[in-house]
């Protein structure tokens, strides 16, 4: 089974482009599709998170019929928009999953801001969060801290916000997203 993959980096983009950059290579199979954060953006960069939101839906949309499997992996703010907007587009896709890698919960100079989280305690989409647990956005304390809906899981490696993986770790990783996207898609 073909898939497509959409990322949706975060506000650090273009210095999250080496994430991606495994994704594309290490994940995407030869009959798969992959669709890069600046194609997404059209070559923009904001850090509007309701400008980004569209561009992905823009994406997204065309694709949710005919794509037989959808994953949209996103880093930072990329997976806080890719986890809001699912719900928008879950119902058009005949299977839809969401990686979210290093999740904003908290910006750790703003404080606790329920719209980056709250949506996560009703989110019915396939969603595997991967985060690290020194992110200052929010370590292994989430598990705690927020309420998760029964279609989250949540996996730990020992990284922080910025996910530079060393190979073995990103083994793991990908082996674990694997899983959870289906061998077959």
């Amino acid at each position: 089974m073909s898939r497509t993959f959409i990322f949706l980096g975060g506000d650090a983009w273009p210095l999250d482009s080496n994430v991606e950059d495994t994704l594309r290579s290490r994940l995407v199979g030869p009959d798969d599709c992959f669709i890069g954060h600046k194609t997404v953006m059209v070559g923009e960069r904001t850090f509007d998170l309701a400008r980004r939101s569209q561009r992905l839906l823009e994406v997204l949309l065309p694709l949710a019929a005919r794509s037989e499997s959808v994953v949209v992996l996103g880093r930072s703010s990329g997976a806080r928009i890719a986890t809001t907007i699912a719900p928008l587009v879950s119902a058009q896709c005949r299977s839809l999953h969401i990686v979210a890698l290093a999740y904003p919960f908290e910006n750790p100079e703003l404080g606790p801001e329920p719209e980056r989280y709250r949506h996560l305690e009703t989110l019915a989409v396939p969603t595997l969060i991967v985060q690290g647990t020194r992110d200052e956005y929010g370590g292994r304390d989430v598990l705690t801290r927020y309420e998760f809906s029964a279609a989250i899981e949540i996996m730990f490696v020992d990284n922080n916000h910025f996910f530079s993986l060393e190979d073995a770790d990103w083994d793991v990783v990908l082996e674990r997203i694997g899983r959870f996207i289906g061998a077959g898609g």
